[in-house]
């Protein structure tokens, strides 16, 4: 439920956008306070995918595998 959220709430703020009061605190402190929560929650999920990559692919076997070595050496050639 929280994902389809996510994934709609850009197209939420476009349309929020144009519709809010400008001269009204509330919607706008409302308007700020969406817009940074939800670049809060992409930058977390960069993190978090950035974490994972590193804890996956980080590995020191990767780099001392003969036949990864090879195989890049033979591309490369």
């Amino acid at each position: 439920m929280i994902q389809k959220i996510i994934r709609w709430l850009p197209l939420f703020l476009l349309i929020f956008l144009f519709i809010i009061d400008r001269e009204n605190i509330v919607h706008v402190a409302t308007y700020i306070f969406v817009l940074l929560s939800y670049t809060g929650v992409l930058v977390l999920k960069i993190l978090y995918a950035k974490d994972n990559w590193h804890k996956e692919f980080g590995n020191e076997k990767f780099g001392k595998d003969a036949a990864l070595e090879n195989q890049a050496i033979s591309k490369s050639e």
